[in-house]
C-alpha cells in the first residue's frame, strides 16, 4: 500500500467517524423536536456528570456541534476527494509504467546503424 492508499484510508476512516456522529446528533436533535428526554454527560479527567437538560439552551448547543460536524465531514469529503485522485493518478502512472516496459521487452534492443 503507498502513501496515498493509506491517506485515503485515514480519511475514509475518520469520514465515517464523523458521519456515525453526525447521525448521532440529528437523532439527538429530533429527540429535542419531539420533546423527548436528552441526557447530556460532561467528561473530564476528574470527573463525569450525567444530567437530562433543558430544551432551548442544549438545543442551541446542539446546532453548534451539528455545525462543526457539518463542516468536519464536508473538509473530509475533499480529503477523501483529492485521495482517490492521487490513487487514481498513481495507478495510471503504474499501469503506463508496465505497459511501457511491455513495449520494451516486446521490440528488444534497438541497433541503430
Amino acid at each position: 500500500m503507498n502513501y496515498a492508499q493509506k491517506e485515503l484510508h485515514e480519511a475514509v476512516a475518520y469520514l465515517n467517524a464523523a458521519r456515525a456522529e453526525q447521525a448521532s446528533l440529528k437523532e439527538i436533535q429530533r429527540a429535542f423536536i419531539l420533546d423527548e428526554p436528552v441526557e447530556v454527560t460532561f467528561r473530564s479527567t476528574r470527573g463525569t456528570v450525567t444530567a437530562l437538560c433543558p430544551g432551548k439552551p442544549s438545543a442551541k448547543l446542539l446546532e453548534k456541534l451539528l455545525e462543526r460536524v457539518e463542516t468536519r465531514v464536508e473538509e473530509l469529503e475533499k480529503q477523501e476527494v483529492y485521495w482517490c485522485s492521487e490513487v487514481a493518478m498513481l495507478d495510471k502512472e503504474e499501469k503506463l509504467r508496465v505497459h511501457l516496459m511491455q513495449i520494451d521487452r516486446d521490440t528488444g534492443p534497438s541497433t541503430a546503424g
